[in-house]
């Protein structure tokens, strides 16, 4: 019984409802609306970018650490790729 405890904390079920509303758009609205996501496309880029020459520089520690502790750069590496 118990274990049936434990499990049910692990899985839940969510029940929602949504309201929507759909309207079409002007060729106008769909252009501003269009260069505000490229806009914002830009700057998820430039953090991402950013994360890669993170990890690029990470690397060399990341192999020294695991040379003597593999159990710990296995978690910063999963860590890494968390982010």
């Amino acid at each position: 019984m118990a274990d049936t405890a434990r499990e049910r904390r692990h899985y839940f079920r969510i029940e929602d409802k949504v309201h929507l509303r759909v309207k079409p758009l002007s060729e106008e609205e769909f252009a501003t609306l269009m260069k505000r996501g490229l806009a914002a496309d830009d700057e998820a880029g430039g953090v991402t970018a950013q994360l890669r020459t993170l990890t690029q520089q990470m690397g060399n520690t990341l192999l020294n650490i695991r040379k003597s502790h593999t159990d710990i750069a296995q978690y910063l590496q999963l860590l890494d790729e968390k982010v």
